[in-house]
């Protein structure tokens, strides 16, 4: 099971649950110290784990994390596309460019990003793909504006990417 921004958070407590149930876990993480202290605290529950650190805004970054996956655990059969960074509570009239930037770098071109390259193993372990997004999309939240648009796209990409390999 790959999970992206495992280090800390939410990615960590879904790491935690593949790792107590089994699974080989690979930690991507922008942090290398977060991603290889939740590899330690990961392994100390008995499972395998692989920290690498990945800064997902790069597509080459993921293909190279992606291919020492594989490596080293011989495929894939659960990708969990987690990590996702925006500024929050900016109001729509002063987000900036970089602000853009960070939330669709970091949530649909990241998620595109891991889906290409996982899917060839995946295919082959009939595996399964978990795109975290958020129930901000339908509510709307002052300040969320970048944060909700690319949690709307990666719902826009899960629908498209089940459609295709469903």
């Amino acid at each position: 099971a790959i999970v992206t921004g495992a280090g800390r958070g939410i990615g960590f407590g879904i790491a935690r649950a593949f790792a107590r149930e089994g699974a080989r876990v690979a930690v991507a993480d922008i942090d290398p110290v977060t991603a290889q202290a939740a590899a330690t605290d990961l392994a100390a529950l008995g499972g395998e784990v692989m920290a690498e650190t990945c800064d997902i805004r790069q597509s080459s970054q993921v293909d190279e994390f992606v291919e020492k996956v594989v490596a080293r655990f011989g495929g894939i059969d659960i990708l969990v596309n987690n990590a996702m960074a925006a500024e929050i509570r900016v109001p729509l009239e002063t987000i900036t460019d970089e602000g853009i930037a960070l939330a669709l770098a970091t949530g649909p071109a990241a998620t595109l990003y891991f889906l290409r390259a996982c899917h060839p193993h995946l295919a082959r372990s009939q595996g399964r793909v978990i795109n975290l997004r958020s129930g901000s999309e339908i509510q709307g939240l002052d300040g969320y504006c970048t944060y909700i648009a690319a949690k709307a796209a990666i719902g826009g990409i899960t629908r498209a990417a089940a459609r295709e390999w469903g």
